[in-house]
């Protein structure tokens, strides 16, 4: 048979991730005053929220595919991710608490925040939802073959 080559170790792996958050960290220190928090996601299925002082808590335990975005929500302290689960969540950036789960029914490839934020749109699997936080209900449903990219302007 061919020859198996090493596959990558786990503890360079570690460490490299290790060095990445670092230098991740220095980065948004240079742009993060003391007032602001700014939440990352890589591919993986949680968000790390960071303060001066380093990271402060993953938003986690939810999603169960990859996050595919994130998004301020303009409430302050409130952030929006959404994922090929098929869902959308608002979270409590400070405490890590899930505030409103929303099911799209398929995967969510895309999702913006209305003005004034108490609805928010989500697109993937060839439709797009406008939500009611409030009810967390879908207020309007409609089809969307195609779209992977979203946003709202006000008129």
């Amino acid at each position: 048979g061919a020859p198996r080559l090493p596959g990558p170790d786990a503890g360079a792996l570690r460490a490299r991730s290790a060095t990445l958050a670092e230098d991740l960290h220095e980065r948004i220190l240079d742009h993060v005053s003391f007032r602001h928090q700014v939440a990352t996601c890589a591919d993986s299925m949680s968000v790390t929220v960071w303060e001066r002082a380093g990271p402060h808590h993953d938003l986690t335990g939810r999603h169960t595919a990859p996050v595919a975005g994130l998004r301020a929500m303009p409430q302050g302290g409130q952030a929006l991710t959404w994922s090929g689960d098929g869902s959308a969540i608002v979270w409590d950036v400070s405490s890590g608490a899930v505030l409103r789960e929303l099911r799209h029914g398929g995967p969510v490839d895309c999702a913006a925040v209305l003005p004034g934020g108490a609805r928010v749109a989500t697109c993937g699997g060839g439709r797009c939802a406008i939500w009611d936080l409030a009810t967390g209900r879908a207020e309007v449903t409609f089809a969307a073959p195609g779209t992977h990219v979203v946003e709202v302007f006000p008129r």
